[in-house]
């Protein structure tokens, strides 16, 4: 039997952080729904060395940048814990 996800992800908009036409970092969002009630989360991110690029920056390295921070931060599980707080009332 397939596992029904208990969050739906929904769209977000990341927004770069520009220097001197240069992307140096990221305010990364995701946002979460359930039972319609949703919760974003935002994370400054700043990018290493060899992450920066002129802006208005390539779609994949964002990508990359959102797999990297999901998988080594607590992004996700911050999120999520807000959402159920919302949904539990705590909020």
């Amino acid at each position: 039997m397939t596992k029904i996800p208990r969050y739906q992800s929904q769209p977000a908009t990341q927004t770069p952080k520009v220097e001197d036409g240069q992307i140096v970092g990221w305010t990364l969002r995701m946002t979460l729904q359930s039972d319609g009630i949703s919760h974003t989360e935002e994370w400054e991110y700043e990018c290493s060395p060899d992450e920066i690029e002129p802006a208005p920056g390539d779609i994949k390295k964002l990508e990359q940048i959102l797999s990297k921070v999901i998988a080594e931060t607590t992004f996700l599980e911050n999120c999520e814990a807000a959402l159920e707080a919302k949904i539990n009332g705590s909020v």
